[in-house]
């Protein structure tokens, strides 16, 4: 990454001036120096934000930082501020930087989320006010090739899931009953075309559960519609399977190779780059890869993504193939999380490491025995090895926890959610769709009470024995429902 900065300074009591910001030589540390006004015996929370676009957006809010930010900053001039902008935005060159500057009185923050979608144009709807920005920043531990294991940075990953994406936000909170009401009620009050979405009812702010993976597709495609954004979720594919070899065509070759292969995409970037091994079905020597899957069998590429999934139960989706050849990836409407998302999210900003908490697991955890079904041992942010810890029998109101360092509740425990991509699959009883969970539920990482949901995904009662947070993965069949399984959603921005 290589910014260039202007400054811009956020005025309002207490109130900030002389906002300056560079970028140290040869690093992606950023050094920031502003004045803060503030009344006889008060202190102010500080936040940072940062804009690509010179200050259109502010998508981008500063996480892994150090210095004069946070609660209890006293007033004064030359207060100075570390951002490692490689944690929060290792993205690309601009000469476009800003940083904005917020200080609140009290200890807690200022409530601003993020703002806006880049400039790009399209429609004129905005994302839920309550999003809360997340850095597209991933740290996987794998394979080194040299069998070691690594923490390896694949944040690329989000380009591939959103071509030209600056940034995301994703609910605070799992999709309550309130919130689903409102958008099913919408539906129906515009005549939209939704069908087989109905009324929960009940406490709003209780989450809602007993969803199906093609109910919270097809209600995520409602919620962008209600507010004007674009739906991210399709009956008719978009045949590509990616332009692996980056020239801007989709072609239809013959040789195949497989993206994020640790053996054919040894550097995990999505791209077929020159030297790396491919499967030379012709023997000619060239890479010329077949870049699409002729869904239809009319012998072209088709674009699809035009019939936007209102009605029906579940999506078609042809055998041993993704769901995501039916996701519109630049989209600006809300979707499900995909697992890169979760694996993010879920750290809260503490990256590298096992649990949101850092290395050590809770109690019990090496042993795979019933600790696992201790649901809170996990749902909270921060917790000591020793902690006596309430347990529950049911869902419950997020804020009955605490939220992690995104301002994120339950991105661990309470319920399981849907991520975003289902795969057709034969295991030995013909087709069916599989999705996943994530997070692990009340009943434990490895239990959502539903015996067609496991970590094999064949039924069964379970013995996944996750030593990680992105282990809480389980996997079952895309048209169950569980009283411990719910969703939230994400928004790229652009």
């Amino acid at each position: 990454m290589l910014v260039s900065f202007a400054s811009v300074a956020y005025s309002a009591p207490p109130v900030v001036n002389g906002v300056t910001a560079s970028q140290r030589t040869g690093t992606k540390i950023v050094d920031i120096s502003y004045d803060l006004v503030l009344d006889t015996g008060q202190t102010a929370f500080v936040e940072l934000w940062f804009s690509p676009d010179n200050g259109l957006t502010y998508p981008i809010r500063c996480m892994d930082i150090q210095g004069d930010v946070d609660a209890n900053v006293t007033g004064g001039n030359a207060k100075t501020v570390e951002w490692n902008a490689e944690s929060d935005w290792d993205q690309k060159f601009t000469n476009a930087g800003k940083i904005r500057v917020i200080a609140t009185y009290g200890d807690s923050p200022s409530g601003f989320g993020g703002s806006g979608s880049g400039g790009s144009g399209g429609n004129s709807g905005s994302h839920d006010a309550n999003m809360k920005p997340v850095p597209m920043t991933l740290w996987e531990l794998m394979d080194d090739g040299a069998g070691s294991m690594t923490w390896q940075d694949h944040s690329d990953y989000f380009q591939y899931e959103s071509p030209g994406a600056i940034g995301m936000k994703i609910d605070p909170k799992e999709v309550t009953n309130g919130l689903w009401d409102e958008v099913v009620q919408w539906s129906a009050d515009n005549n939209a075309g939704y069908t087989g979405l109905t009324l929960k009812g009940g406490d709003p702010d209780m989450p809602a559960s007993n969803i199906t993976y093609w109910q919270a597709i097809k209600w995520c495609n409602a919620r962008s519609e209600m507010d004007g954004l674009t739906p991210a979720y399709y009956t008719d594919a978009d045949e590509s399977t990616g332009d692996i070899n980056g020239n801007g065509q989709i072609e239809n070759g013959t040789d195949s190779w497989f993206q994020y292969d640790s053996i054919q995409d040894p550097n995990q970037n999505g791209k077929w780059d020159a030297g790396e091994p491919y499967n030379d079905d012709n023997g000619d020597g060239i890479f010329n890869p077949k870049e699409y899957d002729d869904y239809n069998n009319n012998g072209q590429y088709d674009q699809g993504l035009s019939q936007v999934f209102r009605n029906g139960l579940v999506i078609t989706i042809p055998d041993n193939s993704s769901s995501s050849h039916f996701i519109k990836k630049d989209t600006d409407g809300y979707r499900l999380p995909s697992y890169p998302v979760f694996a993010t999210a879920v750290t809260g900003g503490n990256y590298k490491k096992n649990w949101p908490w850092g290395d050590q697991s809770f109690p019990g955890s090496g042993g795979g025995g019933t600790e696992y079904d201790t649901a809170t041992m996990f749902q909270k942010y921060r917790i000591s090895t020793d902690s006596v810890l309430p347990q529950y029998d049911s869902p419950s109101k997020a804020s009955d926890r605490q939220p992690n360092g995104f301002d994120l509740y339950d991105m661990l425990g309470n319920l399981a959610e849907w991520e975003e991509y289902a795969s057709s699959m034969d295991n030995g009883n013909g087709p069916t769709m599989y999705g996943y969970v994530l997070g692990g539920s009340y009943m434990g990482l490895n239990e959502i009470g539903n015996a067609n949901f496991s970590d094999s995904g064949a039924g069964g009662g379970g013995g996944y024995n996750p030593m990680k947070a992105s282990e809480a993965s389980i996997q079952g069949k895309a048209g169950e429902t569980s009283n411990a399984i719910g969703f939230r959603c994400m928004v790229y921005l652009r």
